[in-house]
């Protein structure tokens, strides 16, 4: 039977594909896919043996950064010091360390992060086509390839590709703080990152997954919002186009200080709006449209920008005659964004109509 096809490329897949959404968007390349019946991601690879796979589909993945600091923490030091001050002060690095050390097991191959999904048994056809795949590539050969002696748990070749087909992952990319060149030096480090990465299997999904991350940290006593901050301020600095806007020390303080009432998706909100609110390339902790007991001046300036926002939504609503998908369009924030605005202002769309 005929069948049209809808090819679209991209070469950033190491990197988690930050551009792909905007490639997907572009109205030709949109239009075409609304037309298909599904979507395959292909990839193949060859042995060194000549043996080829053709792979059927992939993990989804989420990048993100852990950051313990002293400015942020509330204790530690706000600036790299001297080493024998350890006896007296906290350490920014061994916090994230123990922050790490609840995500997995003992030996880092289980995950332990609470109430985290849990995937679902592979298949009978999954498990045959594993085998079949296993039987025609060399055990030796990827052993060696990819210099290692043993499988996770010391498990067989073909038990080992059903865990890599069907098991979500905590990956740690990279991890450093304080110094880190040639011989020593007597550091006490201000500041330690992780770049962490987790692998997603089916019926798994990132919010799901960064919450119960989320939650997990903060019951375990490392509650700082700033990495899903950071994450949020990636997606939406590329979604619209706002280059390298940060937030400021002022901003993450805010955000800190908050209680979060709404969760994940309040904190993914206020991101949104502090990045389409930034008049440089730092966003302010007046951007980010969190209530605060502020100073008079400061509570007008507010005023000020409530009457601007709810001024342009109106104008949006009534150029776009009441229509969400426009006037969010018009206004560059997502739908529910939009709908988060006109329950703040009370403003009914059907009125526009």
């Amino acid at each position: 039977m005929p069948r049209q096809l809808v090819l679209v490329a991209e070469g950033e897949e190491e990197i988690g594909s930050p551009h792909f959404r905007q490639v997907v968007r572009r109205p030709e390349v949109s239009a075409a896919l609304k037309r298909c019946t599904g979507i395959f991601m292909p990839a193949a690879s060859q042995d060194p043996d000549g043996t080829v796979t053709v792979s059927l589909g992939a993990k989804g993945v989420v990048e993100l950064e852990l950051v313990a600091s002293g400015e942020t923490w509330g204790r530690g030091p706000a600036k790299d010091i001297h080493s024998s001050l350890k006896a007296m002060v906290d350490s920014p690095a061994w916090h994230l360390i123990k922050a790490l050390d609840t995500l997995v097991s003992a030996d880092g191959n289980t995950i332990t992060i609470d109430n985290y999904p849990r995937p679902r048994p592979i298949s009978d056809e999954e498990r045959a086509m594993i085998a079949a795949a296993c039987a025609r590539r060399s055990e030796a050969q990827s052993l060696k390839q990819y210099g290692v002696l043993h499988w996770i748990d010391d498990l067989p070749w073909e038990a080992a590709n059903e865990r890599l087909e069907s098991q979500p992952t905590v990956n740690i990319e990279g991890l450093v703080g304080g110094y880190t060149g040639p011989g020593g030096k007597t550091v006490l480090p201000h500041r330690a990152v992780a770049k962490l990465d987790l692998r997603l299997v089916p019926d798994m999904t990132a919010a799901d997954s960064l919450a119960k991350l989320k939650a997990h940290l903060a019951k375990h006593g490392f509650g700082d919002v700033l990495p899903l901050a950071r994450y949020f301020l990636g997606v939406y600095r590329q979604r619209l186009g706002a280059g390298e806007v940060a937030l400021d020390a002022q901003a993450e303080a805010r955000l800190l200080a908050h209680a979060w009432p709404g969760n994940i998706r309040e904190l993914e909100n206020a991101v949104e709006r502090g990045v389409l609110m930034a008049r440089t390339k730092f966003i302010e902790a007046r951007d980010l449209g969190i209530e605060v007991k502020d100073s008079p001046d400061l509570a007008s300036l507010r005023e000020a920008r409530n009457r601007a926002e709810r001024n342009a939504l109106v104008d949006a609503l009534a150029k776009t005659r009441g229509n969400i998908t426009q006037g969010a369009r018009l206004l560059a924030v997502s739908r529910p964004t939009l709908h988060g605005l006109i329950g703040k202002y009370q403003v009914n769309a059907r009125d526009f109509r």
